[in-house]
């Protein structure tokens, strides 16, 4: 596992170092925030005994869409360590190169996440 990886953006050509990995800590910020914009509703009534199984598809999940550019943007801040050697306010820097720039950091950041992911058949082992 690489403690860091460094990439040269394709758009801006300056070099950009993130964490190799995402760490548990990272991820558990990260996820409290997508939780955080989750919000339940319901028609029932638990002091007449009410349950869902009574009476079913009286609730509603609601889903706050802000939620998922807050996690991105605390992602992002987390594991950027370095914008052409300097570690001062790398995000503002970041987020002022060009688009594409942008994206791809993001992306790579995302493999890093989907790779961190236990699989069910790990689960099970």
């Amino acid at each position: 596992m690489n403690e860091e990886q460094t990439f040269t953006l394709p758009k801006s050509q300056k070099e950009v170092v993130i964490k190799g990995y995402v760490s548990g800590a990272i991820d558990a910020e990260v996820q409290t925030i997508i939780q955080e914009g989750f919000s339940m509703e319901s028609d029932i009534d638990l002091s007449k005994g009410e349950t869902a199984a009574v009476r079913p598809g009286k609730g509603k999940i609601k889903f706050s869409p802000s939620s998922t550019s807050r996690a991105n943007r605390r992602a992002l801040e987390l594991m950027l360590i370095s914008l052409d050697g300097n570690t001062e306010n790398v995000y503002k820097r970041f987020m002022e190169l060009p688009k594409e720039d942008v994206d791809f950091v993001t992306n790579k950041i995302d493999e890093l996440t989907t790779n961190s992911q236990v699989s069910p058949a790990q689960k099970k082992s």
